[in-house]
């Protein structure tokens, strides 16, 4: 399928056995669907629409649906969509996704034209989501460097990469303009999820990778969070 492509889907109603609570199944049972990952914003302001993702074709691509008329058009296409790191825009203007594991790229919703907001550079690789600060003028992410990557298709691989100690690097962009705007820290270790603090683009919080079971771990740092100021480049454990 292509960007574009209009899906009608039929909704069906349930209610909760414990509960009675309404519970509306949007998705069709025969294709496999998911929402973006939690932090990241997935419905309008005003409720209207939701951004999912979907294996309508053989691909994972993001859809947009008008919960009103059940209809979703798609807003991406082919192979190499992160469908769990994307986000709409504060302004429900546009989509920003990955693709290809390297290429940060702003979709606009009313045109599907796409601009690439970011490239990793070559070698490193980014990996899993970038997150917005509250004006979504800038972006921070992680990239793990490429002689260190892994492709993670499996929850076991999350062990034998926390005691590895693999090199990574929290780093902003701006959507502005298509270049890395700072690079916050580059240290041996596997950090992921980072995210803005509210209203205050100097503080980063993230945490090490890692299966919950290591966490105090004598030998591996586990799912702490880190809040650096981002002028001084320090870092605060919590």
């Amino acid at each position: 399928m292509a960007k574009g492509m209009r899906v009608k889907l039929n909704y069906a109603v349930s209610r909760d056995p414990d509960t009675g609570a309404e519970i509306t199944r949007l998705t069709p049972p025969e294709v496999t669907c998911h929402r973006n990952y939690f932090y990241q914003k997935c419905f309008f302001n005003d409720g209207s629409h939701l951004l999912f993702a979907g294996e309508f074709d053989g691909h994972w691509n993001y859809y947009l649906l008008n919960i009103a008329t059940a209809e979703a058009v798609q807003l991406t296409e082919g192979a190499g969509d992160n469908t769990f790191g994307g986000f709409l825009s504060p302004d429900d203007s546009a989509l920003y996704y990955v693709k290809n594991d390297r290429t940060l790229l702003e979709v606009n919703l009313s045109t599907l034209q796409e601009r690439q907001v970011y490239r990793v550079p070559d070698e490193w690789v980014g990996y899993g989501t970038w997150v917005a600060n509250s004006d979504c003028s800038k972006l921070v992410g992680i990239e793990i460097a490429k002689s260190d990557w892994t492709p993670l298709n499996d929850w076991q691989i999350f062990p034998p990469t926390s005691s590895i100690k693999v090199r990574t690097a929290v780093c902003c962009a701006s959507t502005c303009k298509a270049a890395r705007a700072a690079l916050f820290m580059k240290r041996k270790n596997g950090w992921a999820i980072p995210i803005y603090r509210p209203f205050d683009d100097d503080t980063v919080a993230f945490c090490h990778e890692g299966p919950h079971d290591l966490v105090d771990a004598p030998d591996v740092d586990g799912q702490r969070r880190w809040q650096p100021r981002t002028e001084s480049q320090r870092a605060c454990r919590g």
